[in-house]
């Protein structure tokens, strides 16, 4: 039982199976979701990061470019935009934040670690990745586009 605890895959097959619970029976926007959409679909149809206004479509600096920047790669790999694609950017969303369970791992393991141990602690790395991707309250927001 405790090689099945300390086998990375195994914690990351169950925060999948979180994830994906939450996006498959809880799938939400949320209040902006619409203009992110339309800021990222602007740019990658007309190479503007903007908006339409009265007709036209007008650059804006409402939001930073990050998030509308991973949507419109998510459009253009999917070739889907707006809500057409909207159960694959919380895919893609599920995959990022399972990478970032694997970093918070790391990162636990290399802060415990002494200056006469420079080996990582595997246990504190085991223990950290199964809470990072059994963590509903995190978890959750892969579920939200």
């Amino acid at each position: 039982m405790k090689r099945v605890f300390s086998n990375p895959i195994v914690a990351l097959a169950a925060g999948l199976g979180l994830r994906l619970y939450f996006v498959l029976k809880f799938p939400a926007n949320s209040g902006d979701t619409v203009l992110y959409e339309e800021i990222a679909t602007n740019w990658l149809k007309h190479h503007i990061y903007g908006m339409t206004v009265s007709g036209q479509i007008t650059p804006v600096d409402l939001r930073m470019p990050g998030y509308p920047a991973f949507l419109a790669i998510i459009y253009a790999l999917t070739g889907r935009t707006g809500a057409d694609a909207r159960l694959w950017v919380m895919l893609a969303q599920i995959a990022v934040d399972l990478l970032t369970c694997l970093v918070i791992a790391r990162l636990a393991s290399l802060l415990v670690c002494t200056s006469e141990d420079s080996a990582p602690d595997q246990r504190v790395q085991s223990i950290s990745l199964w809470l990072a991707a059994l963590c509903p309250f995190t978890a959750n927001y892969t579920a939200v586009h």
